[in-house]
């Protein structure tokens, strides 16, 4: 599973009543519903399954907001040496 995909499944995980067929990377998490403790569920699920820490004075919520901006940031931290 990729990323993008993986990104998708927990998004689903914390909002099981998403009723959207598909996630698009330009959509907001505000745009699918998310409120601040959604977010802050989804940053520590984030950590947690993908093993690092997201620092959030460098990257607040506000500036991880939509969905590629967090599969890029993760990517980042998988694969540091890749562009």
């Amino acid at each position: 599973m990729n990323t993008r995909a993986e990104l998708e499944y927990l998004i689903r995980r914390i909002k099981p009543k998403l009723q959207i067929n598909s996630v698009h990377d330009t959509e907001t998490l505000q745009e699918l519903g998310f409120d601040e403790l959604d977010l802050v569920e989804l940053f520590m699920t984030i950590e947690d399954t993908f093993g690092f820490e997201i620092d959030l004075e460098k990257y607040p919520f506000n500036t991880l907001s939509s969905v590629k901006q967090i599969t890029d940031y993760i990517n980042s931290k998988r694969f540091p040496h890749e562009k």
